[in-house]
């Protein structure tokens, strides 16, 4: 028992248990493991040991025959094994991470190509041809798959002011035949109500349509007219009640990174007619 505490001492041996017997490791020479073999036979009274050099270690370990194979089963437990790596969470992360820089570019590119489009033939679409209209709705709809997500729950704050519009009426900001084109605006007061205003000469004279939005769903929603009223100077001159409602339908809602506007809140939406709103984001 002496002579074994002084091997084990000398040699820096470590020894451990699993289901498969007492495994020893030691790191001397080859002939070394011979005599620990003996030892261990005649203190465990157990035979079957065996050794097996792993390049300038020895492996001691007691032999287990498992259906056909002779290979000490210990060494399963014994020899490290390189941990098998998966790196298909972190590709597939970066693959995301890089189609999301791409869709961006990719949305910002084609807003771009819209606004400079509208601004060459202007706000008013009605008078453009009718192929010029076509081309602005290809633009619009190339938008549509970048869109956020259920464009018309967003909730909408602030001053939102019109880029196009396709609407033969006064809503695309024209009078008199299209003599006339005013500044038309989105303001919205709280999650129903907004008015589109239209402002002539400045804001000396406003036109205020005050409506309604209801949400029907990820992309709909219900406007319904109220009342009418006309702003000379700051006062109002009358307010009386209006009449009609229609449902339009978002294409697009989203943040773009343009190179004329700087960063704009972009929405598209048919009514059916076709409108282009933008928002400035400081």
């Amino acid at each position: 028992r002496q002579d074994q505490n002084s091997i084990e001492t000398n040699t820096m041996m470590t020894a451990g248990s699993n289901k498969h017997g007492t495994l020893a490791t030691m790191t001397t020479a080859s002939w070394m493991a011979v005599l620990m073999i003996s030892l261990l036979q005649s203190h465990t009274g157990v035979h079957g040991w065996s050794v097996v050099s792993r390049g300038s270690t020895i492996i001691c370990g007691r032999m287990s025959r498992r259906q056909g194979n002779h290979r000490p089963a210990f060494l399963e437990d014994a020899v490290p094994r390189r941990p098998t790596l998966s790196l298909s969470s972190s590709t597939s992360q970066g693959e995301t991470e890089t189609k999301d820089v791409v869709s961006e570019e990719t949305k910002d590119v084609l807003a771009q190509q819209l606004l400079d489009r509208i601004a060459e033939v202007g706000q008013i679409g009605s008078v453009l041809p009718q192929e010029t209209q076509e081309e602005l709705k290809q633009l619009a709809a190339a938008l549509e798959p970048y869109s956020d997500p259920s464009p018309a729950r967003q909730q909408l704050r602030g001053v939102h002011h019109l880029l196009y519009s396709a609407s033969p009426g006064g809503s695309s900001g024209a009078l008199y035949k299209d003599k006339v084109v005013g500044k038309v605006t989105q303001t919205f007061c709280n999650e129903t109500s907004f008015i589109n205003g239209v402002q002539f000469l400045g804001s000396l004279l406003q036109i205020k349509l005050y409506a309604e939005r209801n949400v029907l769903d990820d992309t709909r929603i219900r406007v319904t007219f109220l009342e009418t009223g006309i702003e000379l100077f700051g006062n109002e001159l009358v307010r009386k009640p209006a009449k009609g409602q229609g449902v339009w339908n978002h294409l697009f809602y989203g943040r773009v990174e343009t190179k004329t506007r700087g960063t704009i809140l972009l929405r598209i939406l048919e009514t059916p007619s076709l409108f282009v709103i933008e928002q400035k984001i400081e």
